[in-house]
């Protein structure tokens, strides 16, 4: 018998639909959630696809959510599509629209990436992940928050001008820096990739 909930299971909460283990409800293949990542909506979490803005197919970059992920209401997330190009003449999209501009500019040119939330993050509301993030296992991105560069593993993000880290030692105290010692977050993502032969 498991003693863990069903991570194919859509509504893990009786009685509460606000809130769902994200993967089963993404009819988006470029978007990869993991076991257990939720997602908590206001209004209704299968707005989830709303959020990831400009995502269009014809880019093909993906937005990679690992597992574990906890991901607050209004949360949103700008991929490749949202990009112009800063290096043409102009910053008008003319490729998309084919026709006689289909090879003027790449498409390529403008894109930064895929987006990769690790494991463990958790996401506040109201954040903003702008496109080609990487955000590290661990970590916690503050509400409102406007990510616009890569997150360390196991580090608050609160802005773009101020960031810190504060990690409980398991005594009470807490440490405080831009970062942790590698050991001690290679310990942590060791047990969290270890959970797939614990569940």
């Amino acid at each position: 018998m498991k003693q863990y909930p069903n991570p194919e299971n859509p509504y893990p909460l009786d009685n509460y639909k606000r809130l769902v283990f994200l993967k089963n409800i993404i009819k988006n293949p470029n978007i990869i959630v993991g076991d257990f990542t939720y997602y908590d909506d206001f209004d209704n979490p299968q707005n989830f696809e709303k959020n990831v803005l400009y995502h269009f197919d014809f880019i093909g970059d993906k937005l990679f959510i690992g597992k574990f992920c906890a991901i607050a209401s209004d949360v949103k997330f700008v991929m490749n599509g949202g990009n112009h190009p800063l290096n043409f003449f102009t910053t008008y999209p003319f490729t998309i629209f084919g026709h006689s501009w289909q090879d003027k500019m790449s498409v390529e040119e403008t894109s930064k990436g895929d987006t990769v939330i690790g494991n463990d993050v958790w996401l506040g509301y109201s954040a903003l992940i702008m496109t080609g993030i990487q955000i590290g296992d661990g970590a916690i991105i503050a509400t409102n928050a406007v990510v616009t560069k890569n997150v360390e593993p196991y580090t608050k993000y609160l802005d773009k001008n101020k960031r810190y880290c504060e990690v409980s030692r398991g005594d009470g105290s807490r440490e405080q820096g831009e970062g942790l010692q590698l050991t001690y977050i290679s310990s942590l993502q060791f047990i969290l990739f270890m959970s797939d032969h614990l569940l």
